[in-house]
């Protein structure tokens, strides 16, 4: 009888929390005789995906929930037994805005509507309408955002609508990323607790073999499969998971391979500035009745946009209080990580100032920076994705995972969590043997 399957998981965000979960469930389903180890290089687990409880705001790192339609995060939160902890997003969080020409307007959700509102010209609007009638591109180049927006919905739409939704959901460059058709839909869900209540189950669930502060530096092949080195000593796995930051796993690969490991390196990631800040209602003079407003990057607020946390989730804000969450940097802004902490507040105070007339001190001010925060999914994306995949292919046994690949949303990274699993059930189904 052959020994254990060793696996490690590299990095215990919500991608490898979710891969090593669900493997371990499906081992001891099937009768895998698993042994498991998550690394994690940071002195906590979850990454990005982490919620902070202050003075009674409940603050999100990171993603404020995810959408519905995609199967496997509900799965996943089933497993969990987190069903009865879902938090739906209120019906207001349904209306939107858009701060445009000094003003706060907003987004219609239906075409009357559409047609009706005050933020795109007559001329603009009829571009829109117009989009079934543009023909497909036939070369099947990678084209930006900015360029599939032109060519199909016109510059206006693009210039004030299109582009800050990039900024806001991807803190990204609608000139830069990678275009395509139109977002996702569903609902925002969350738990109870925030987003960060979901990666705390799961790191409890494995807490038997999550190591954090242990820095993978690099790896390399040995007999039965790879050697991990680590500061704390060397790892043998049989099967290896680099879930991890895409910088990281570059940096890991780099001797194993050079020339995969350049192209993962190549991926850009956006530094994003989080700041919560508390208000009694009384020091709000227009009330944010809604999900959240983007910003144009031409109106002169530094913010990519703001969202109104407790309108979305009520109870995310102490009664009598309001939650507005600003995002700020992305790539239009990388200038934002030199700017210090009393800088960026002063910038984010301008910015509510503006938008919502906000006067005094807020009871709550808490930031979270995060230096590399988004995965830009730049021209040239699918290539560096195929990068990865090639490797994987040349070197069976080890698999790559996370936001830097197949979608940054906690979506994405549940869903990629599954494929991942199904890949080395390929190898670890064959072993006949009882979980322990």
């Amino acid at each position: 009888m052959t020994g254990p399957a060793h696996v490690c998981v590299v990095g215990a965000g919500i991608a490898g929390l979710a891969t090593a979960f669900l493997l371990r469930e499906r081992a001891r389903a099937q009768g895998w005789n698993l042994e498991l180890v998550v690394l994690e290089a940071r002195p906590e687990p979850g990454g990005h995906t982490r919620s902070d409880m202050v003075d009674g705001f409940l603050c999100e790192r990171g993603a404020n929930g995810f959408l519905d339609n995609e199967p496997a995060t509900l799965e996943l939160v089933d497993r969990l037994g987190l069903r009865p902890r879902l938090q739906r997003a209120s019906e207001q969080a349904a209306r939107r805005f858009i701060y445009y020409g000094g003003k706060m307007r907003e987004l219609p959700t239906r075409p009357l509507a559409f047609l009706r509102s005050d933020i795109l010209s007559w001329r603009a609007k009829l571009r829109v309408a117009l989009e079934p009638l543009v023909r497909s591109r036939r070369d099947g180049a990678d084209e930006t955002v900015d360029g599939f927006g032109r060519r199909r919905l016109g510059p206006d739409f693009t210039r004030y609508l299109l582009g800050p939704m990039v900024s806001g959901v991807f803190a990204g460059d609608a000139r830069r990323l990678s275009g395509g058709p139109a977002g996702p839909a569903g609902t925002l869900h969350t738990l109870q607790g925030g987003m960060g209540e979901l990666t705390g189950v799961l790191a409890a669930q494995l807490a038997d073999v999550l190591r954090t502060g242990v820095r993978v530096r690099a790896l390399g092949q040995s007999a039965g499969g790879f050697s991990l080195g680590t500061e704390q000593g060397e790892i043998r796995a049989e099967a290896v998971v680099l879930a991890c930051p895409s910088y990281e796993a570059a940096a890991i690969l780099a001797e194993i391979a050079p020339a995969e490991a350049e192209l993962l390196g190549a991926i850009a990631y956006a530094p994003v500035d989080v700041v919560c800040q508390g208000y009694g209602l009384e020091g709000i003079e227009r009330p944010c009745n809604g999900f959240g407003v983007l910003v144009p990057r031409e109106e002169g607020i530094r913010s990519l946009g703001v969202l109104c946390s407790d309108q979305i989730f009520p109870g995310q804000a102490p009664a009598g209080f309001r939650l507005l969450r600003a995002i700020a940097g992305g790539a239009h802004d990388p200038a934002i990580a030199r700017l210090g902490e009393a800088e960026l507040r002063a910038s984010v105070a301008a910015d509510l100032r503006a938008l919502f007339g906000v006067h005094g001190e807020p009871r709550l001010h808490h930031v979270v920076r995060h230096e590399q925060g988004i995965a830009q999914y730049d021209v040239g994306h699918l290539g560096r994705v195929a990068a990865a995949e090639r490797l994987e292919r040349d070197l069976p046994g080890l698999l790559l995972t996370g936001a830097a690949y197949r979608g940054v949303s906690v979506n994405g990274c549940v869903k990629d969590a599954q494929r991942v699993v199904e890949a080395l059930a390929q190898g670890l189904g064959r072993r006949p043997m009882a979980s322990r």
